[in-house]
């Protein structure tokens, strides 16, 4: 990604060093952490976010507030809920509970473990449910000093089956708008 770049990768299934050292991720340098969720943990992607910003935040500081921007590309996860949702729709012996399709909204997992925190939020938020793209982020850190991406990487069929990486990135090129 850029200079100034700390990176870390949370997992809720073993295996996740070997699956971020094969993946193609745009954060240069080695990771802070790498961590799979304890058992007995909530393994929901709430808590994997959760964990990756604790794991963030001595290099973000313990609030948030000084961070500008939060991306979050959630593509192939947004469309595992989708199609859960669809299958669980279709099954006319199945019961769709509200979770089916609030689950689905990454921006929830995203506020609630910011809430879960409790100390402060970035400045702006933007969740996409869509693949990585570095040219936008690129494009968007134009006016940042400071920003945490998180990338939502699905290594199997289900939600469940997702890894995170997230990364603080200081933004060497803002000039200062007077902001």
């Amino acid at each position: 990604m850029t200079a100034g770049c700390s990176w870390v990768g949370v997992s809720p299934r073993p295996g996740l060093p070997h699956r971020f050292a094969a993946a193609d991720h745009p954060f240069s340098g080695s990771p802070l952490a790498i961590e799979t969720l304890p058992e007995g943990t909530r393994r929901v992607p709430e808590t994997a976010v959760r964990r990756s910003f604790d794991l963030l935040a001595p290099v973000v500081g313990e609030s948030f507030d000084a961070v500008d921007l939060l991306l979050v590309f959630a593509g192939a996860f947004a469309t595992a809920f989708a199609r859960r949702l669809v299958v669980t729709v279709d099954d006319e012996t199945a019961r769709v509970r509200p979770t089916d399709s609030t689950g689905m909204e990454t921006s929830e997992s995203v506020r609630a473990a910011l809430a879960a925190r409790g100390h402060g939020r970035p400045r702006s938020s933007l969740v996409l449910a869509s693949a990585f793209d570095a040219g936008l982020v690129a494009s968007l850190l134009e006016g940042c000093r400071s920003a945490l991406v998180v990338r939502y990487e699905l290594h199997g069929p289900h939600p469940e089956d997702c890894d995170l990486l997230a990364a603080h990135v200081d933004c060497p090129s803002f000039e200062g708008s007077g902001a």
